[in-house]
């Protein structure tokens, strides 16, 4: 069965340490224009996450995260 995108995010934020993951959701938040409230949305699955966060996420996080079709 096919992931969301809000359990894909999950699983990449719950690998960041414990000790870095407060000032990683904050700077994350900041990033994507966002509060830390919403990085917690995404990640419960309380708020889909919009295409133009997906984007902003992976270049946050320098990584493919999501595959995201142009």
């Amino acid at each position: 069965m096919k992931k969301t995108t809000n359990e894909v995010f999950k699983e990449w934020l719950d690998k960041v340490p414990y000790g870095e993951y407060t000032e990683t959701v904050e700077k994350l938040a900041t990033h994507c224009g966002v509060t830390p409230g919403v990085v917690c949305f995404w990640k419960t699955g309380k708020t889909k996450i919009k295409h133009a966060y997906q984007k902003l996420i992976n270049e946050f996080a320098d990584k493919k995260i999501f595959t995201l079709k142009p």
